[in-house]
């Protein structure tokens, strides 16, 4: 059964060039380990182009070993509705694994699912269980992780992810991707 998952990009720092804030890194690492915990590992990534989504979608990665990350400008926040439709009648035709994963925006979320649900908070991600891909175009969305369900961890392990962060703060991202105790990747 074909499940795709498309998560708003998590919390950014306000001022350019609008990367993810230190508490959008520690959030995009919880939402990233409930989404391998849930789904496993992603065939495919995909991701907007623009710095908050592809900073989340870099962390999803990393959790789930690393799989294909691509980025698709359609996927950007100002993608209207035709373009939307479009990359959604593509997915279906071209989907090859049976788990895909899109970071994205509010705007295109809400395209995406017809405006089924008129606002996603940073961080929250809706499902799709499919019979088959070529149902995706007319699908509508299972349902919606929400960070207040308290199903993204605890907030002492939220609290330990921070105070490592900032522990390592003259760290980039890249290389605090590749601290195994930060991450907890997937076992092999």
């Amino acid at each position: 059964m074909p499940i795709l998952t498309i998560t708003r990009h998590e919390e950014y720092c306000v001022t350019a060039p609008f990367g993810l804030c230190e508490q959008g890194i520690v959030r995009a690492v919880m939402s990233g380990r409930r989404l391998a915990a849930d789904f496993g590992r992603a065939g495919t990534i995909i991701s907007s182009p623009l710095l908050r989504a592809l900073q989340t979608a870099q962390i999803h990665a990393a959790i789930m070993a690393y799989p294909p990350l691509l980025i698709d400008k359609r996927l950007a926040e100002e993608a209207s509705l035709e373009t939307v439709d479009n990359f959604k009648q593509e997915l279906a035709a071209e989907a090859v694994s049976e788990y895909v994963h899109l970071v994205t925006h509010q705007p295109v979320i809400s395209r995406f699912c017809n405006y089924e649900f008129s606002f996603i908070k940073p961080g929250e991600t809706l499902i799709y269980r499919l019979k088959n891909w070529d149902d995706l175009p007319a699908a509508r969305p299972d349902g919606l992780i929400n960070r207040h369900e308290g199903r993204f961890g605890s907030d002492i392990e939220s609290d330990r992810l921070l105070t490592m962060l900032q522990n390592h703060s003259q760290t980039n991202l890249d290389d605090l991707l590749k601290l195994r105790e930060f991450i907890n990747l997937l076992p092999d």
